[in-house]
């Protein structure tokens, strides 16, 4: 085989087609376009209140009772700046049901102390009823 021929097997490749078995077709390759994919420039989120832009906004999200730092699918359209914040700060604007504070995560319980811990604990709490008790009846008797 001729050095011709061989880098024309090196550009042609198999490739599978639905009905027909296999065919043969050329590899092109494409020049790469360079600054062709233009950044959009995204929209300054404003609050729904006073209008204005700014860099320290949340969304107020009425089923949770609070606010958030990232817009879901029900908050998106509730955006409030700081200063708003502190004006409505005892109810929110829109529903009037709850106050405007952050939401507090869900925390998980802590894991199940052993079984001495947890009845030195229960000792110690009965000595001082004990002693409240015994404090209450020498006032009053």
């Amino acid at each position: 085989m001729s050095v011709r021929k061989n880098k024309e097997l090196k550009n042609r490749i198999l490739r599978h087609v639905k009905h027909n078995t296999y065919f043969l077709h050329d590899i092109f390759v494409y020049p790469q376009y360079k600054n062709v994919i233009q950044k959009t420039v995204q929209e300054k989120i404003k609050c729904c209140i006073c209008y204005e832009s700014s860099e320290h906004i949340k969304f107020i999200n009425c089923k949770k009772g609070g606010i958030q730092k990232f817009a879901t699918s029900c908050c998106a359209d509730k955006p409030i700046c700081i200063t708003c914040r502190d004006k409505c700060r005892k109810s929110c604007p829109f529903c009037r049901s709850h106050k405007i504070y952050n939401i507090k995560k869900e925390r998980y319980p802590n894991k199940k102390a052993p079984w001495k811990e947890r009845m030195v604990k229960i000792l110690l709490k009965n000595e001082k009823k004990k002693k409240l008790k015994s404090k209450y009846m020498k006032k009053y008797y």
